[in-house]
């Protein structure tokens, strides 16, 4: 679903309360953070107003749950195309509560993402160190260092005025876009680890 620029869904989540210690289900609303399909990484994030009541004790849990996700189309023998998904790298602040999901592989008929949906320099890091750790190649460090660079520029321009903000945004585009293709090769060099990594 659309609305004011964002593409969200909502997704079943099992959660503990952290007050009573009893699961529940949750229905969780869920959105695109960031992401770039020349990469195939996707950062997902639980909407703001993500919060939910335990139906055991009345406890409120502030759902925070943030993950990575990769997703691969092929065909099936009919000839109808289907996309599979991947989670990974889940990281969970969930206040008064913890959850077990998502993560995990999923398939649907296909996965909409927004089509402006871009990195922005904090989660082009952290996806460049958790590519780093999973793959331990020093390619990607090179790139974080590249990219840093960029970053501390971009931390000294001016946001004063729309025009500057605009060019500052243009920057950070731009910026991002200047490792792509570096970080897609280093990506697809190592493409068969990655398909493995939770």
């Amino acid at each position: 679903m659309h609305s004011d620029g964002i593409f969200f869904w909502s997704e079943d989540v099992q959660a503990t309360c952290s007050e009573c210690g009893k699961e529940s289900t949750f229905n969780v609303d869920f959105e695109d953070a960031s992401g770039d399909e020349r990469l195939n990484f996707f950062k997902i994030r639980t909407s703001i107003a993500a919060e939910e009541t335990c139906p055991h004790c009345g406890n409120i849990i502030q759902f925070d749950i943030r993950y990575w996700q990769r997703e691969f189309y092929g065909k099936k023998p009919d000839g109808r195309q289907f996309c599979r998904g991947i989670t990974l790298w889940k990281t969970d602040y969930t206040a008064g509560g913890s959850t077990d999901a998502p993560f995990r592989e999923f398939e649907a008929t296909a996965v909409d993402h927004l089509e402006e949906l871009r990195l922005n320099f904090a989660d082009a890091f952290e996806l460049i160190d958790n590519l780093r750790k999973v793959t331990q190649d020093d390619g990607f460090v090179s790139v974080r260092n590249a990219l840093k660079e960029k970053e501390a520029v971009y931390a000294k321009m001016r946001k004063a005025t729309k025009a500057d903000k605009a060019a500052r945004d243009q920057f950070e585009i731009e910026a991002i876009d200047s490792v792509i293709p570096e970080l897609k090769r280093l990506i697809d060099a190592h493409e068969d680890v990655l398909k493995k990594c939770r």
